[in-house]
């Protein structure tokens, strides 16, 4: 919450988007690889190693929304993120599959647990790191820098830009409303995944390959979901509104 306004800022100040996209998706993978030194009572090394991957993670995650207007029209906005995070759900059921994969091979073999835990967060931050060698490559920086060779281009200048950009935001109602909704999305997002393997052991009594079948389920009902609404976006627009007038409703679509 502290951290990725003023990156945002900066980013759209200096041009800077891919450049701490790159250093976002290093920061998570280090951070999901160095789960793999945690060994039995390393909770300190192991909270240090989540908090600075999920960290990370979300940075990259609001960076990488940002190229989206420059790379799709905006009538086709909606469809084009609902590939992305369907694609998104599909390399995180890649990563539990290769990581079921781990799991059973191991206890087959009759490996303890503080063989195949550590390997299942070197699966996870060796796939993340491999998928985003393609965006890499491909994303291009097409923004330009608002900040003339000769002004001040750093974090304390971003800062202040990043003030007036809040003071400027009360006068955008609609910028309210989206941010209220992402509140919403973003809870529901995370007690749906971050939470469902926390709930589904001491609750319905789930065993490690059990939970992490029921993580695969719901995945793939995320990929689908993002896939459908996308399209439904395109076709109503990103905010339908019912204004009333001439004795019955009419929805007016954003844009048109």
């Amino acid at each position: 919450m502290l951290t990725m306004p003023a990156l945002g800022a900066y980013a759209d100040r200096c041009a800077a988007r891919k450049r701490l996209l790159v250093l976002s998706t290093l920061g998570c993978v280090v951070g999901t690889a160095a789960l793999a030194g945690a060994g039995p009572g390393d909770v300190a090394w192991a909270l240090v190693a989540i908090a600075l991957s999920c960290v990370f993670y979300s940075c990259g995650e609001s960076l990488i929304a940002a190229f989206l207007p420059e790379l799709t029209p905006e009538d086709r906005m909606g469809s084009e993120s609902g590939w992305g995070w369907r694609f998104g759900y599909f390399g995180g059921m890649l990563t539990l599959g290769l990581s079921l994969w781990s799991v059973l091979w191991a206890r087959g073999q009759g490996l303890p647990v503080s063989y195949f835990v550590p390997v299942t967060m070197l699966i996870t931050a060796g796939v993340f790191g491999f998928s985003a060698l393609l965006t890499f490559a491909l994303l291009k920086e097409h923004a330009s820098p608002q900040a003339r060779p000769a002004e001040d281009a750093g974090l304390r200048a971003s800062l202040v830009r990043l003030e007036c950009t809040r003071h400027e935001a009360r006068s955008f109602q609609d910028l309210s409303a989206r941010l209220a909704c992402s509140v919403a999305c973003q809870a529901g997002i995370s007690v749906a995944i971050a939470l469902a393997a926390v709930y589904a052991q001491p609750v319905p009594g789930f065993q490690q390959t059990g939970t992490m079948m029921l993580i695969v389920l719901v995945n793939i009902a995320a990929a689908l979901g993002a896939f459908a609404w996308g399209y439904v976006q395109d076709l109503m627009g990103h905010r339908p509104r019912a204004v009333l007038g001439g004795g019955r409703d009419r929805w007016l679509v954003h844009g048109q």
